[in-house]
């Protein structure tokens, strides 16, 4: 079997990170897997509650997920990398699925299904509910589909050969690390049978929270060159309607996950979208300003 580390960078993450931790212990070829915890400088215990379900820890200073995530690198020596969050559940096969999946490829990247089918979970899932449907091959230029980090494998060398997670990105750290992945040469994949599940349900206030915050992902635009005060008032004023349009059409798309999804919050769930959007166009100038600043 691939020699291979499953990678979770971890901050204040107690509540959740046993729960994760056991259903990848139950995972068929678990045995032979190495589990590191990276604890970014957590205040709570999740440190000691990933030693007591059996991940060898590592803690650092509180610097962010892309840094731990880095740290965790330097630390593994096995052959393939998989990387998922202090809060999902991997399914049964989760290891050794991905494993397989790598054959011909350098990367594999799976995606992230809701525990419950609130409005809010489902406004998340709305936008990229194609990369539910089929499978989609990545390879030379990056065209807005990423290897997410809550479920990914990924080869160490090509990991290495990037330089692994760019620590100044809050969010889109995924988005950038495909990028230079493909830039690179190397041969990505996305699959829709692996799969991981979100534990945390997400209220309106913590999806506008999150929607601000990734509106730190301009830093992914400012350093291809394509972000400009013309392209964010476009965003605050054109873009978040377009996406409403485009998420009813996309509704009816939602009965990839099943026919549990109730019909009410579906058609709910573009409105909410439509706030997150005018939230992350509001966060995208915050940011834009700061980078600036910065000198980026």
């Amino acid at each position: 079997m691939t020699k291979a580390t499953v990678l979770i960078a971890a901050w204040q993450a107690a509540p959740t990170i046993g729960s994760t931790l056991d259903s990848i212990r139950a995972c068929r070829g678990a045995a032979e897997v190495d589990i590191l915890v990276v604890d970014d400088g957590s205040t709570d215990d999740t440190a000691a509650v990933a030693q007591e379900h059996g991940a060898r820890v590592l803690t650092i200073v509180h610097a962010g997920r892309a840094a731990a995530l880095n740290a965790g690198l330097a630390a593994i020596a096995n052959d393939v990398v998989l990387i998922t969050d202090a809060d999902c559940l991997a399914p049964p096969g989760w290891i050794e699925d991905s494993l397989a999946a790598l054959a011909g490829h350098d990367g594999v990247g799976g995606n992230l299904w809701p525990t419950h089918f609130t409005t809010v979970e489902l406004a998340k899932v709305l936008r990229y509910v194609e990369e539910f449907e089929d499978d989609i091959e990545l390879a030379g230029d990056y065209r807005g589909v990423c290897l997410n980090g809550n479920n990914m494998a990924v080869r160490k060398a090509a990991l290495d050969a990037v330089g692994g997670f760019d620590p100044h990105f809050v969010h889109g750290a995924d988005a950038d690390l495909t990028r230079r992945l493909l830039a690179a040469g190397f041969r990505l994949r996305r699959a829709i049978h692996l799969q991981t599940f979100h534990l945390k349900v997400d209220t309106l206030g913590d999806f506008l929270h999150t929607m601000w915050r990734r509106g730190s992902t301009v830093r992914f635009g400012m350093k291809q060159g394509a972000e400009s005060p013309a392209s964010l008032a476009r965003a605050l004023l054109l873009s978040p309607w377009r996406w409403l349009l485009t998420d009813f059409a996309r509704v009816p798309r939602l009965r990839v996950f099943g026919e549990s999804v109730p019909r009410f919050r579906a058609w709910l769930a573009p409105w909410a979208n439509l706030l997150g959007g005018v939230v992350n166009a509001l966060g995208r100038i915050h940011y834009y300003r700061r980078f600036r600043r910065e000198g980026l």
